[in-house]
Protein backbone atom coordinates (compact mmCIF):
# COMPACT_ATOMS: atom_id res chain seq x y z
CA UNK A 1 0.00 0.00 0.00
CA UNK A 2 1.27 3.45 -0.81
CA UNK A 3 -0.32 5.16 2.17
CA UNK A 4 0.56 4.74 5.84
CA UNK A 5 -2.07 2.01 6.26
CA UNK A 6 -1.08 -0.26 9.14
CA UNK A 7 -2.95 -3.19 7.54
CA UNK A 8 -0.04 -3.66 5.11
CA UNK A 9 3.18 -4.61 6.89
CA UNK A 10 5.99 -6.40 5.11
CA UNK A 11 9.21 -7.33 6.89
CA UNK A 12 12.39 -9.10 5.87
CA UNK A 13 12.26 -10.98 9.20
CA UNK A 14 9.54 -10.84 11.87
CA UNK A 15 9.66 -12.41 15.33
CA UNK A 16 7.45 -12.17 18.39
CA UNK A 17 8.03 -13.59 21.88
CA UNK A 18 11.11 -15.60 20.87
CA UNK A 19 13.49 -16.72 23.62
CA UNK A 20 16.96 -17.45 22.23
CA UNK A 21 17.60 -16.24 18.67
CA UNK A 22 20.81 -15.83 16.66
CA UNK A 23 20.73 -13.71 13.47
CA UNK A 24 24.24 -13.89 12.05
CA UNK A 25 25.98 -13.32 8.71
CA UNK A 26 22.93 -12.29 6.68
CA UNK A 27 22.13 -9.61 4.13
CA UNK A 28 18.86 -7.71 4.69
CA UNK A 29 18.46 -5.32 1.76
CA UNK A 30 15.50 -3.20 0.68
CA UNK A 31 12.81 -5.22 2.51
CA UNK A 32 9.18 -4.17 2.68
CA UNK A 33 9.14 -1.96 -0.42
CA UNK A 34 10.13 -1.77 -4.05
CA UNK A 35 9.99 1.48 -5.98
CA UNK A 36 9.78 -0.51 -9.26
CA UNK A 37 6.56 -2.32 -8.27
CA UNK A 38 3.25 -0.44 -8.26
CA UNK A 39 1.72 -0.39 -4.78
CA UNK A 40 4.88 -1.62 -3.01
CA UNK A 41 5.72 1.72 -1.43
CA UNK A 42 7.91 2.48 1.57
CA UNK A 43 5.89 3.02 4.75
CA UNK A 44 6.61 3.49 8.43
CA UNK A 45 5.29 -0.05 9.01
CA UNK A 46 7.81 -1.94 6.87
CA UNK A 47 11.30 -2.83 8.08
CA UNK A 48 14.23 -5.09 7.29
CA UNK A 49 13.77 -6.74 10.70
CA UNK A 50 10.92 -6.37 13.20
CA UNK A 51 11.89 -8.26 16.34
CA UNK A 52 10.41 -9.17 19.68
CA UNK A 53 12.88 -11.46 21.44
CA UNK A 54 15.00 -12.18 24.50
CA UNK A 55 18.46 -13.71 24.51
CA UNK A 56 18.86 -12.23 21.03
CA UNK A 57 22.14 -11.91 19.12
CA UNK A 58 22.23 -9.88 15.89
CA UNK A 59 25.82 -10.16 14.63
CA UNK A 60 27.84 -9.69 11.43
CA UNK A 61 24.89 -8.69 9.22
CA UNK A 62 24.51 -6.19 6.39
CA UNK A 63 21.32 -4.21 7.09
CA UNK A 64 20.70 -2.04 4.04
CA UNK A 65 18.14 0.37 2.51
CA UNK A 66 15.15 -0.32 4.77
CA UNK A 67 11.76 1.23 4.08
CA UNK A 68 11.67 2.60 7.62
CA UNK A 69 13.90 0.83 10.17
CA UNK A 70 16.82 -1.48 9.56
CA UNK A 71 15.95 -3.18 12.87
CA UNK A 72 12.88 -2.35 14.94
CA UNK A 73 12.88 -3.86 18.42
CA UNK A 74 9.40 -4.00 19.89
CA UNK A 75 8.32 -4.61 23.47
CA UNK A 76 5.10 -3.58 25.14
CA UNK A 77 5.74 -4.97 28.64
CA UNK A 78 8.29 -4.30 31.37
CA UNK A 79 11.42 -6.45 30.94
CA UNK A 80 9.81 -8.26 28.04
CA UNK A 81 12.98 -8.19 25.89
CA UNK A 82 16.18 -8.98 27.80
CA UNK A 83 19.79 -9.91 26.97
CA UNK A 84 20.03 -8.18 23.59
CA UNK A 85 23.33 -8.01 21.69
CA UNK A 86 23.85 -6.10 18.43
CA UNK A 87 27.44 -6.52 17.31
CA UNK A 88 29.56 -5.99 14.18
CA UNK A 89 26.66 -5.06 11.88
CA UNK A 90 26.81 -2.60 8.99
CA UNK A 91 23.64 -0.49 8.89
CA UNK A 92 23.19 1.67 5.78
CA UNK A 93 20.43 4.03 4.61
CA UNK A 94 16.73 3.66 5.51
CA UNK A 95 15.13 6.23 7.83
CA UNK A 96 16.15 4.64 11.13
CA UNK A 97 19.12 2.33 11.65
CA UNK A 98 18.18 0.45 14.83
CA UNK A 99 15.28 1.51 17.02
CA UNK A 100 14.33 0.12 20.42
CA UNK A 101 10.79 1.11 21.18
CA UNK A 102 7.28 -0.12 21.01
CA UNK A 103 3.95 1.43 20.66
CA UNK A 104 3.10 1.48 24.34
CA UNK A 105 4.54 3.74 27.04
CA UNK A 106 5.78 0.99 29.37
CA UNK A 107 8.71 1.38 31.78
CA UNK A 108 11.96 -0.57 31.30
CA UNK A 109 10.79 -2.67 28.37
CA UNK A 110 14.34 -3.59 27.34
CA UNK A 111 16.91 -4.93 29.79
CA UNK A 112 20.59 -5.78 29.35
CA UNK A 113 21.12 -4.21 25.92
CA UNK A 114 24.55 -4.10 24.23
CA UNK A 115 25.17 -2.28 20.95
CA UNK A 116 28.85 -2.77 20.12
CA UNK A 117 31.19 -2.32 17.13
CA UNK A 118 28.49 -1.53 14.57
CA UNK A 119 28.79 0.92 11.69
CA UNK A 120 25.84 3.22 11.00
CA UNK A 121 26.34 5.04 7.70
CA UNK A 122 24.26 7.45 5.60
CA UNK A 123 21.00 6.82 7.43
CA UNK A 124 18.30 8.75 5.57
CA UNK A 125 20.26 8.86 2.32
CA UNK A 126 17.47 7.75 -0.03
CA UNK A 127 14.65 9.19 2.13
CA UNK A 128 12.33 6.35 1.05
CA UNK A 129 9.18 7.89 2.55
CA UNK A 130 10.00 11.55 2.05
CA UNK A 131 9.81 12.23 5.81
CA UNK A 132 13.36 13.58 6.07
CA UNK A 133 14.42 11.30 8.95
CA UNK A 134 18.01 10.28 9.63
CA UNK A 135 17.97 8.50 12.98
CA UNK A 136 20.86 6.10 13.50
CA UNK A 137 20.26 4.48 16.91
CA UNK A 138 17.34 5.11 19.23
CA UNK A 139 17.11 3.57 22.72
CA UNK A 140 13.83 3.91 24.57
CA UNK A 141 12.71 2.80 28.03
CA UNK A 142 15.61 0.51 28.88
CA UNK A 143 17.53 -0.73 31.90
CA UNK A 144 21.25 -1.56 31.66
CA UNK A 145 22.37 -0.45 28.21
CA UNK A 146 25.90 -0.33 26.82
CA UNK A 147 26.68 1.51 23.58
CA UNK A 148 30.37 1.20 22.76
CA UNK A 149 32.89 1.29 19.92
CA UNK A 150 30.29 2.08 17.23
CA UNK A 151 30.78 4.35 14.23
CA UNK A 152 28.03 6.87 13.44
CA UNK A 153 29.00 8.29 10.04
CA UNK A 154 27.90 10.59 7.23
CA UNK A 155 24.30 11.69 7.65
CA UNK A 156 22.76 13.38 4.65
CA UNK A 157 21.21 16.83 4.72
CA UNK A 158 18.12 16.03 6.85
CA UNK A 159 17.55 18.19 9.92
CA UNK A 160 15.43 15.61 11.76
CA UNK A 161 18.57 13.64 12.53
CA UNK A 162 20.68 12.18 15.31
CA UNK A 163 23.43 9.67 15.87
CA UNK A 164 22.23 8.30 19.23
CA UNK A 165 19.02 9.16 21.03
CA UNK A 166 18.30 7.98 24.58
CA UNK A 167 14.62 8.60 25.26
CA UNK A 168 11.39 7.38 26.75
CA UNK A 169 9.89 7.73 30.18
CA UNK A 170 12.49 5.46 31.76
CA UNK A 171 16.18 4.84 31.16
CA UNK A 172 18.75 3.84 33.74
CA UNK A 173 22.23 2.38 33.97
CA UNK A 174 23.29 3.59 30.52
CA UNK A 175 26.94 3.60 29.44
CA UNK A 176 28.04 5.29 26.20
CA UNK A 177 31.78 5.00 25.53
CA UNK A 178 34.42 4.97 22.80
CA UNK A 179 32.04 5.69 19.91
CA UNK A 180 32.95 7.77 16.85
CA UNK A 181 30.51 10.40 15.55
CA UNK A 182 31.59 11.94 12.24
CA UNK A 183 29.81 13.91 9.54
CA UNK A 184 26.44 14.16 11.29
CA UNK A 185 24.03 16.96 10.39
CA UNK A 186 22.39 17.50 13.76
CA UNK A 187 22.93 15.99 17.21
CA UNK A 188 25.49 13.26 17.76
CA UNK A 189 24.05 12.35 21.16
CA UNK A 190 20.53 13.41 22.13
Amino acid sequence: SCDQNSDFKAQGLYTSDVDGLLIEGNVFDHNGWNEDVEGACATMYTHNMYLGASRLVVRDNLILRASSQGVKMRSDATRHCTELLFENNFVFDGEIGIGFGGNEGVDYRFEDVTVRRNVFSETGRSDPQGRGLAWMLGLQDHDDALVEENYFLHQPWHTNAFGLNIAGNTARNVVVRRNTFHGLQQRSLW
